[in-house]
């Protein structure tokens, strides 16, 4: 059997074609031998079929008619009439985007028949493109199995081939391959993001990388150390609902009716006429509340307060110890351990080590005068007006307390404290149903940070896609044991039980933590994209310019006076006026904006109003906006394919499921999986600027040991090699977006030189550009406090460290570095270099010290000048730079 296109048509029936083009489904007087067809589905919808869209694919590829033939387009056309399964219009369009996807496919490939050693390639280009009008366009990842398995009919297209005498698929290619094949390529196509199994369910890829998810993981921190306290006195209020209807010698009943009103600021006189019980009664239960409310708001808060920065900073001062780094966070800690167990010789034993050493009667003393002034606020239970300013506006649920907004914040708080710990740990989803039994804590013996962090909180739990039933340790920072210490507190877990997340008693097994964590992570993103603080400020900042322009043109009415007088209460003049923005916040906040419809829908879950909407959809019988989203966000194959089920087929779970993942391609939006890889991408960025404050505070505290047992897991290699691309990536890009302001160094002189020689590229463009860089020019990436090492293919043998022509990284030092070719600086890195160069400055000025030593001082003090001035001319350490080195030049020329 040949695999050429000619063969056959010396003796095919044109007659026989004709006619089976004439009796399908809404054929509008076709000719066979024209090359765009017309047809109309039961719901008078035309279809077009146009043939002609092929011949730019195969004039740009002659290799294809060299070997499948000259009559590529009518053996195609004798293909599709004799693929088509059904007498349904629907299908149409799908066959024919199926076989030009396999002729695309076949060009790129260079294989031009699918048989089992092609089939990798081949299948991998098909679900990873998609055909559209005249050429095949790369996705951003894959295809949902739905589209896929819609247009991809390989027994039908030999079936059809061997019919006319044509070899463009084996035989061998079989379905159960077929699925063999992709159920190997899917892992690998989204480095192991998605299982096999997972995209068959439905599954799609998530796109929220750490340039996007920093944003609602700064949200969820600062909702989460902002509202723990109230959360926690409602959430104890709650707990104790029996503790107090036995101290009133009332009944629970009674109690558990009012006590959702009370915790909504209700008063005793609101609340008497809508129970059935004396307003003494109810005073005596809202007195109640209150008190067990506010004990716990109290300890709560003040345990918050006491580690804050400008608390510590107070405490410091007071204490008469030096405001370093290194000191706050000793005392982060001496603090916490203080106000949570009280144990005076531990105290005593951590202040002796601190430099210079501290009594234990002065620290008690100070912190019982900043516990004292942090009492002495008054403290109430929320109002309707308070939960509004939280951001729950959306319902007072005044009769229904399971629905309340107390309970609203409860779980928003929970669900906040659970994100923070995923997004800090970097575990995946079933691994955090530990209790506090099985976290211990042991004296820190590790020389670099044991003066910081005295304690190392060491959790003892299954890692069972690993290590299976077996218990392991892993490490956790101080901050990932607070919080869990906080939520353990507010879901009142006994120390056997998870402390992470509340649970339903029925659970069959309370420790398996998926569910847990798939409802927290996205618990807060709807919260996030009406209240972030970031959007707000680009919200104001957007109207500052159009008041401000109003304004000079001369316009003048009070409504404008009264938004500039607003803004102005936020920020002065000149901060509105100086204020910059960031890009990949204003990217965020676009994207967030726009596909805030699709996950709403997405995120509206299995409620009454969502029910069977699938087969609604289909009958047109959904809520209108709906309809609408669906029209715009779903393909026109998807939608034909769809008019081709049964109402019972659209009921069905994985018919909604693969819609539904087609709908959320592409949109960014938070997963457990997600935040995998913006751990390991947080901790290479952990010194960049662009990664947020939130990533640079909290991540420097990831001790090298920890990093190491995270990569050394086999299971983890594949998410940091794609993570390191991923950072390499967003490196670039950034550095385009800004133009290359804000960097320094001689990789930076590179990629301006680069940069000059494009073309002006959009957002897209710029994207697609800095994928191609890290893939082509980058070989890898390290960070350190200094700067990153962007190791470049060509040059690596040019590397300042490199031995025999081979970099040999792990001797990386701020003198082999800085004047390296492939070092890239940022702003977040001059003080650390200023600081680092101290002794060098010194040096210089000292005349006692010998020339032939101040010489590498010299060079180095001379590299961070030029850095430091390359970032900020006005930086104002650079005028005693430049006058200790010009001082030494002179001295050099005597």
């Amino acid at each position: 059997m040949s695999i050429v296109a000619e063969d056959f048509f010396d003796t095919f029936n044109r007659d026989e074609a004709q006619a089976i083009l004439n009796a399908l489904e809404g054929s509008e007087g076709n000719d066979f031998f024209e090359n765009k067809w017309l047809f109309y589905n039961n719901q008078n919808d035309s279809i077009r079929i146009e043939f002609d869209s092929l011949a730019p694919l195969i004039q740009a590829n002659p290799v294809l008619a060299e070997t499948l033939g000259p009559n590529i387009i009518d053996s195609i056309k004798l293909i599709w009439l004799k693929c088509i399964e059904s007498n349904s219009a629907n299908t149409y369009l799908c066959v024919f985007k199926g076989l030009a996807l396999l002729l695309a496919a076949m060009a790129h490939t260079r294989h031009f028949q699918l048989n089992r050693t092609s089939c990798f390639e081949i299948v991998a280009y098909l679900l990873t493109h998609q055909w559209n009008k005249d050429k095949a366009i790369r996705l951003n990842g894959i295809k949902s199995k739905g589209s896929f398995e819609q247009q991809t009919k390989v027994v039908r297209w030999h079936s059809a081939m061997l019919q006319l005498n044509l070899g463009w698929v084996d035989a061998l290619v079989t379905n159960k391959f077929l699925n063999k094949t992709v159920s190997e390529l899917i892992p690998d196509l989204t480095d192991d993001n998605l299982s096999y199994k997972d995209w068959s369910e439905g599954g799609s890829y998530n796109f929220l990388s750490l340039d996007h998810g920093r944003f609602y993981l700064e949200h969820c921190m600062y909702f989460f150390e902002k509202h723990i306290a109230l959360a926690s006195g409602l959430a104890e209020v709650y707990r104790s609902r029996q503790g107090i209807a036995d101290k009133l010698g009332l009944s629970l009943n009674t109690v558990q009716q009012i006590l959702p009103r009370v915790l909504q600021g209700y008063s005793p006189l609101e609340l008497e006429p809508t129970v059935r019980s004396k307003l003494s009664t109810v005073t005596s239960i809202v007195n109640e509340t209150i008190r067990r409310f506010e004990s716990t708001y109290r300890s709560v808060g003040f345990s918050m307060h006491i580690t804050k920065d400008t608390t510590l900073r107070e405490l410091a001062r007071n204490l008469q110890i030096p405001n370093k780094l290194e000191n706050i966070d000793r005392l982060r800690v001496i603090a916490w351990e203080w106000v949570s167990r009280r144990n005076l010789a531990e105290t005593k034993h951590l202040l002796s080590g601190c430099v210079p050493q501290l009594s234990e009667e002065a620290f008690i003393e100070h912190c019982d005068i900043l516990e004292e002034r942090f009492n002495a606020h008054q403290f109430s239970i929320p109002d309707k007006n308070d939960y509004k300013n939280i951001g729950l506006d959306e319902a007072d649920s005044k009769l229904n307390g399971s629905t309340s907004l107390p309970k609203q914040l409860i779980n928003l708080v929970e669900g906040s404290g659970l994100t923070n710990i995923v997004g800090l740990t970097g575990w995946r989803k079933s691994e955090l149903g530990f209790p506090s039994s099985s976290i211990s804590r042991m004296e820190n013996k590790d020389l670099l940070d044991s003066y910081a962090f005295p304690y190392r909180y060491i959790v003892n739990w299954y890692v069972q896609k690993t290590h299976g039933r077996v218990k392991q340790d892993r490490e956790i920072t101080f901050k990932i044991f607070q919080i869990s210490e906080l939520l353990k507190a507010l879901v009142g877990a006994t120390p056997d039980k998870p402390s992470l997340y509340t649970y339903k008693k029925n659970k069959k097994d309370v420790f398996c933590s998926k569910s847990a964590v798939n409802s927290a992570v996205k618990v807060l993103w709807p919260h996030f994209i009406k209240h972030y603080t970031g959007f707000r400020d680009l919200e104001n900042l957007a109207e500052w310019q159009r008041t401000q322009e109003q304004l000079s043109r001369g316009k003048n009415d009070s409504e404008l006076n009264k938004t500039r007088e607003r803004l102005l209460l936020i920020r002065s003049q000149d901060q509105w006026d100086n204020m910059v923005e960031d890009i990949n916040l204003r990217e965020t906040y676009r994207r967030c904006r726009e596909e805030w419809p699709l996950v709403s829908f997405y995120l509206e879950g299995s409620s009454r109003k969502k029910e069977d909407w699938v087969s609604k959809y289909k009958n047109r019988k959904l809520e209108p906006e709906w309809i609408q989203l669906l029209d715009k966000n779903l393909s026109p194959e998807t939608k034909e394919w769809l008019l081709s089920l049964s109402d019972s087929e659209c009921r069905t779970g994985l018919v909604a499921k693969l819609l539904m993942q087609e709908i959320m391609e592409d949109t960014i939006y938070p997963s457990p999986h997600s935040f995998r890889h913006m751990w390991a991408e947080a901790v290479y960025r952990r010194f960049d600027g662009d990664a947020g404050w939130m990533i640079r505070s909290q991540f420097k505290h990831i001790a090298k040991r920890m990093w190491l047992a995270y990569i050394r897991n086999k299971d983890n290699r594949s998410i940091h090699r794609q993570v390191k691309q991923q950072v390499i990536s967003s490196l670039v890009a950034n550095f385009i977006q800004k133009q290359g302001n804000g960097y320094a160094g001689k990789f930076h002189k590179w990629l301006k030189r680069l940069m000059h020689k494009t073309v002006i590229m959009n957002t897209a463009e710029q994207s697609k550009f800095a994928e191609r860089i890290s893939l082509v020019e980058i070989e890898d990436i390290k960070t350190n406090a200094w700067g990153y090492c962007v190791l470049k293919r060509r040059t690596k043998h040019l590397a300042k460290c490199a031995q025999a022509g081979e970099p040999q990284r792990h001797n990386a030092s701020p003198q082999l570095c800085l004047g390296c070719s492939h070092n890239l600086m940022q702003s977040e890195n001059i003080e650390w270099n200023l600081f680092n160069i101290f002794n060098h400055v010194e040096a210089l000025k000292n005349p006692e010290v010998p020339r032939i030593f101040k010489e590498t001082s010299y060079e180095q003090v001379k590299l961070v000048a030029s850095n430091t001035n390359t970032i900020n001319p006005n930086h104002e350490s650079l005028e005693e730079l430049h006058i200790t080195l010009s001082n030494y030049e002179s001295e050099r020329m005597c």
